[in-house]
């Protein structure tokens, strides 16, 4: 899960704002996923336990940086591959492989309720 970020540092952002960050943060987050994809790859194809051991190392730096750099667009990571918006009553989803903001939740709950 993304980190909990104090009300008065919060950015709060309109449906309008995340869809014009969403072209950059979806490149930002495919390749991210895409390094880590082919870490993977590449330690299944080998199969000592140090190389998995050293994959895992890498991907969890690789996620590390992609949580770090969303949160200088004042977004957080809700999950792996899922980014979260502020919208004052609760965050705007996205995940990666959606073309759209589809959903947003309260702050009190996962469930997701559809934008219209």
């Amino acid at each position: 899960m993304g980190q909990l970020i104090p009300p008065a540092e919060r950015q709060i952002f309109s449906l309008d704002d995340v869809r014009a960050l969403l072209p950059e943060l979806r490149a930002l987050t495919q390749d991210a996923f895409d390094r880590c994809e082919a870490i993977q790859l590449a330690a299944e194809e080998c199969s000592e336990r140090s190389a998995s051991q050293l994959a895992g190392c890498r991907m969890r730096n690789i996620l590390a940086r992609w949580m770090k750099e969303l949160t200088v667009y004042g977004a957080v990571a809700g999950d792996t591959w899922e980014i979260h918006f502020d919208n004052g009553h609760g965050y705007f989803c996205w995940c990666l492989g959606e073309d759209e903001v589809r959903c947003w939740h309260p702050y009190d709950t996962d469930e997701r309720i559809a934008l219209h």
